[in-house]
């Protein structure tokens, strides 16, 4: 589910994520055409094109809603927020693949590398909309993410990156 304010339930998927499955999920808002859109993995499975008015009230919730005890019991990786709402054909090229923090219009990037001990989640966007990770125990709650992020690292993958230079010598890291 997904929404604002207090009309949460806008857009929603009334299927259950599979288990031990990494699931992309992404939900734009286009302010001028009151659209909501739901996408799993890259495919539009929600649409509301009546959704009432939202300005940025600083508070964000991803996994929970408010004091309603409805909260996700699973893993996060890979939280960006963007300054419009993006395109299918967008959503798509980035949905597996790490980001820089400098992309155009992009507003916050969180890639959950703080690590064990840190309840503190960084913008590496560069705008500094620091995070707090809260139900969650820093020490133990922290895990090697699986998810299936390509070229670029992150994730837990592992990349190999082979350099060479103009006299043809390499190098593999």
């Amino acid at each position: 589910y997904a929404g604002h304010g207090t009309q949460y339930s806008l857009v929603a998927d009334n299927l259950n994520f599979p288990t031990n499955t990494w699931v992309h999920v992404a939900v734009t808002y286009d302010v001028a055409t009151t659209t909501m859109r739901l996408y799993k993995n890259g495919v539009q499975i929600a649409i509301n094109t009546t959704v009432p008015g939202y300005t940025d009230g600083g508070f964000f919730s991803i996994s929970g809603h408010g004091n309603t005890g409805c909260n996700w019991n699973g893993y996060i990786d890979e939280v960006r927020i963007w300054d419009h709402a993006r395109l299918q054909t967008e959503i798509q090229a980035t949905q597996n693949v790490p980001l820089s923090g400098s992309e155009t219009g992009l507003k916050a990037y969180y890639n959950f590398e703080n690590g064990p001990g840190s309840s503190i989640l960084t913008d590496i966007s560069g705008n500094g909309f620091t995070g707090t990770l809260i139900n969650m125990e820093p020490g133990s709650d922290w895990i090697a993410s699986t998810a299936p992020l390509s070229a670029g690292g992150g994730g837990g993958n592992t990349v190999t990156l082979t350099v060479t230079d103009v006299n043809g010598n390499s190098s593999t890291c």
